[in-house]
């Protein structure tokens, strides 16, 4: 379970401050490298579904802005923002804590 990768891929770093992903084997073109499950992603349609209603106030004055192409970014920005106030309890503190 969890994240999976391509045999010979990995997170690789020159200055431990920014990574990627390299691999040490020839992979054929078109073949997956890595697999996230669905539920350790952010995404704005999972944030939407849990949160119901509850931003359609905020999403209608982006709208009204002219905004609406912001939409998907404010909902995954309030999903973070949830999560991150949750501190400890949340299964994402480690990751959150880590950021700068």
């Amino acid at each position: 379970y969890g994240v999976q990768q391509a045999a010979g891929v990995q997170l690789t770093s020159y200055d431990g401050k920014d990574y990627f992903a390299a691999t040490d084997q020839d992979i054929p073109a078109g073949s997956p490298v890595m697999y996230v499950p669905n539920d350790l992603t952010f995404t704005s349609s999972k944030a939407a579904m849990e949160f119901g209603g509850s931003l359609g106030e905020a999403e209608a004055q982006l709208i009204n802005a002219g905004l609406e192409d912001k939409v998907p970014l404010f909902r995954v920005f309030v999903k973070i923002l949830l999560e991150y106030e949750k501190g400890e309890n949340s299964p994402w503190f480690t990751w959150l804590n880590s950021l700068p």
